[in-house]
């Protein structure tokens, strides 16, 4: 029997989110939600301090520009304000590594400075990123948070597709994926029991 991908609605992503200590990793969690991604996270790793427009709410990704609902808002503020990272090293609360960030970084995501990443200038190398969520223990992976907040949002906006229905939003919100891997998906949680489109 087919296994039914892991979505997660909005409120179960909060619950997720409080859970987590550091601003700059629920900033992850949220940016993956929200669709920044690409390959290899490639565009949270790069985005920039000044990608973000609080005025509009905005983050200006180089091919498309993303809404930002007022947590994410928050979070992002958030993040880019942080200057002491709280990294757990084993299952103890206690054993905790603390580092300063280099606040002279042009990144929102930023790395416990060391000469190989020009102490801290350089945008976080993809390992870096994915250790860092590794250790958070997340209850879903970054693909199927990236595929909950895609059909969060596609619901929102409306909550049955034709394929050619999927196809043309997913071009207007951004989105590089295949409109009938994404209907079949809406159909999947469409007729699953457990997921709430709220």
């Amino acid at each position: 029997m087919k296994k039914l991908k892991v979505i997660i609605t909005k409120d179960e992503l909060m619950e997720i989110i409080r859970e987590i200590v550091n601003a700059q990793d629920k900033f992850i969690v949220m940016a993956l939600f929200n669709g920044i991604s690409g390959e290899d996270m490639v565009e949270i790793r790069e985005l920039k301090v000044s990608d973000v427009d609080f005025e509009n709410n905005t983050i200006t990704l180089p091919n498309r520009k993303i809404k930002m609902d007022a947590q994410f808002m928050e979070i992002t503020k958030e993040a880019i304000a942080q200057r002491t990272y709280l990294n757990k090293s084993s299952d103890s609360i206690y054993a905790t590594e603390k580092f300063d960030f280099n606040m002279d970084s042009e990144y929102i995501l930023k790395s416990k400075p060391t000469s190989k990443n020009n102490f801290g200038n350089r945008e976080m190398a993809y390992q870096a990123l994915r250790t860092r969520v590794k250790r958070l223990g997340l209850p879903v992976n970054p693909k199927d948070l990236i595929d909950s907040g895609m059909i969060h949002r596609l619901l929102k906006i409306q909550p049955v597709y034709t394929v050619a229905e999927v196809e043309t939003t997913l071009k207007k919100l951004g989105y590089k994926m295949s409109a009938y891997r994404v209907y079949s998906l809406l159909n999947e949680i469409n007729d699953s029991k457990y997921f709430s489109k709220g």
